[in-house]
This record gives structure tokens, sequence and C-alpha cells, in this order.
């Protein structure tokens, strides 16, 4: 009789177990999309400030030339 008492208890552990990891694991899954859509939007952005467009716009703005002939600092 406490044998099954006991694998009665193991077995409602065990369950409560497994619906908690259930649970925690779908929670994982919504934030880790979240982020995913996230990290989607940011890069959108990032790339809509760098397109050469933008780039070449802001460089006018701030006065800036292109270089036709541009001469590096070298170390040799």
């Amino acid at each position: 009789m406490i044998i099954i008492f006991l694998l009665t208890g193991f077995y409602i552990y065990g369950y409560n177990r497994l619906v908690t990891l259930n649970y925690q694991v779908q929670t994982l899954e919504k934030t880790l999309a979240e982020a995913q859509t996230l990290n989607t939007d940011l890069k959108s952005q990032l790339y809509q400030l760098t397109a050469a467009v933008q780039l070449k716009d802001l460089a006018k703005e701030k006065g800036l030339i292109l270089e036709q002939q541009p001469q590096y600092i070298s170390s040799l």
C-alpha cells in the first residue's frame, strides 16, 4: 500500500515537472521570437542608415567632398 502511494507521488511530481518545463519552453520560444523580430528591425534600420544614398547625402550635408585620388598615410 505504501508503494502505491510513493509511486503515485512520484508520478504526480514528474507530471508537474513536465508541465512546468513545457511552460518554460513555450515562454522561451516566445521570447526568442520577439528577440528575432527586434533583431530584424534593428538590422533594417542599420541598413537604411548606411545605404549609399544616405551616406552621400550626409557627406554633402557635412560639407565633405569625394577625393578622386586620395593620399593615404603609410608607415614606410
